[in-house]
Formats: structure tokens, sequence, C-alpha cells
């Protein structure tokens, strides 16, 4: 992966070759990182835990999250605009209820930039 970005600073940096903003941002948005993924919201001796999902690598610029289950169904959407490049989910949704087992479409907009939609899984309880 460094290689890529490297061989992409040269180019740049070389400015007689143009790039497409396409690859810059595609780049751009290959870096964007979810974890823990999968999620186990609980312990190896079986304790519930209350985690977060981190999304990371975002771009200090307008950033739109939406998180959809697999069903389609909105549960949680954020809107960040600040220089951090991190956002933090606490596993809840709207009406701020923890969220259940299940598989999640998290759908990463950046303005300007391009988007993204990375799978997770969650499994909030231990099989039995």
């Amino acid at each position: 992966m460094l290689a890529k970005h490297t061989f992409l600073a040269f180019i740049v940096y070389m400015s007689s070759i143009v790039i497409s903003a396409q690859n810059i941002d595609s780049a751009v948005l290959d870096q964007i990182n979810v974890s823990p993924n999968p999620y186990y919201g609980y312990t190896d001796k079986g304790k519930v835990k209350n985690g977060t999902i981190t999304i990371s690598n975002l771009v200090p610029s307008l950033t739109e999250v939406k998180i959809y289950a697999i069903t389609g169904i909105l549960v949680k959407k954020f809107e960040k605009e600040t220089v951090s490049n991190i956002l933090v989910w606490d596993l809840k949704n709207e009406k701020k209820r923890k969220i259940k087992s299940g598989i999640y479409l998290i759908h990463i907009n950046i303005t300007d930039v391009g988007e993204r939609i990375i799978k997770i899984m969650v499994m909030q309880k231990p099989p039995r």
C-alpha cells in the first residue's frame, strides 16, 4: 500500500504528468479504515463489554457517514466538519438504543473527494 501512495506522490511532484482527480480520490478513500471489524461485544469469558467502532483516516473535510442495517434501514447518521481524522460510533442508533448483532454497511461520503461503502459485522452476544 505504501508503494502505491509513494508512486502517486512522485507523479504529483514531477508535475509533468497529469493525474485525474479520480485516481487521487480513490487513494484517499482506500485509506479509510473501520476497526474493529468484526466487532465482538463480549470478552473471551463471555462478559458483555460496552465498545465502540472507530472510522479512521478521514480527510479534514465535510464528511457524511451513514450506517445502514443490511436490510437498508438507516441506523445512524453523522456529519463531521472538523480537522479530526477519526469518527467514533458508540454502536447506538438514532434513538440511542444499542444495535443488534448483524451485518451493517457504513457509507462514507467526503465532499469533493468521493464515497466508499464498508461492510462490518457486529456480534453483541456470545454464541451459545
